[in-house]
């Protein structure tokens, strides 16, 4: 195997990783909303998150959808469900 090989193995291994541990970040968030009594509300406006995008697209969002794509814009500093268990810890 060349040393190429190895390097593309390594940056996908990387890669899934990350993506991994970014699921689970969210699935922790979802779970502590949902101890907390907030799951469902978004974060950014407060208001209900459609039923239909928690139950089939993305259960463990922390946002509606016009809030999502605005975020996806950067028109809003997201909170990161980890830093806020984190915040909450302290």
């Amino acid at each position: 195997m060349t040393k190429s090989n190895w390097l593309g193995r390594g940056e996908l291994a990387i890669r899934n990783l990350d993506r991994e541990s970014n699921m689970l970040r969210n699935v922790r968030g979802a779970l502590s909303r949902i101890a907390d009594g907030s799951y469902g509300t978004c974060l950014h406006c407060e208001e209900e998150i459609s039923p239909k995008r928690l139950e089939r697209l993305w259960p463990w969002t922390a946002y509606c959808i016009k809030c999502q794509e605005a975020a996806d814009r950067h028109e809003f500093e997201t909170v990161d469900a980890y830093d806020s268990l984190l915040a909450d810890a302290a």
